[in-house]
């Protein structure tokens, strides 16, 4: 692979990890802040009352934990290709894929509820851990008289 070429894939696989943090933090940031279920209750003095609250009020910590693994894989992936790119770092490529393995896996098993949400988080580091090239990956300085 030449340089030029690898240059171009780890400014795409930049893009990518970049875009998977954003969204990862938008998830957490919506079952903070956004009402997604309705509850509503009722008393002979004030009748029917309807109420809406977040994923995080109506499931507890457990969602807030289900929601933060796409921001930790996320943070985990750029920390590993940071090092393979600039260290060439061997367990890098293993700690993302690894990574990258958790955040699907949580995603199907949870397809019902947040988990469709999380898919495209895994998706987009999964191409930028597949596209990086490591350092070991380019001559960029070619050896003379080659």
């Amino acid at each position: 692979m030449s340089a030029d070429v690898a240059e171009r894939r780890w400014r795409l696989a930049v893009r990518m990890t970049a875009a998977a943090i954003v969204w990862s933090l938008g998830l957490l940031l919506a079952a903070l802040v956004l009402p997604v279920y309705g509850t509503e209750s009722s008393s002979p003095d004030t009748g029917v009352t309807l109420t809406q609250v977040t994923l995080i009020q109506a499931k507890g910590a457990w969602a807030l934990v289900l929601v933060g693994v796409p921001v930790i894989t996320s943070a985990l992936v750029a920390v590993g290709l940071v090092f393979r790119h600039r260290e060439d770092a061997p367990w890098a490529a293993p700690v993302a894929w690894s990574a990258v393995g958790v955040l699907a896996l949580v995603a199907l098993l949870g397809i019902t509820s947040v988990g469709a949400f999380m898919l495209p988080t895994a998706v987009l580091l999964a191409l930028s851990v597949r596209l990086a090239p490591g350092w070991g990956d380019v001559r960029a300085h070619p050896v003379a008289g080659m």
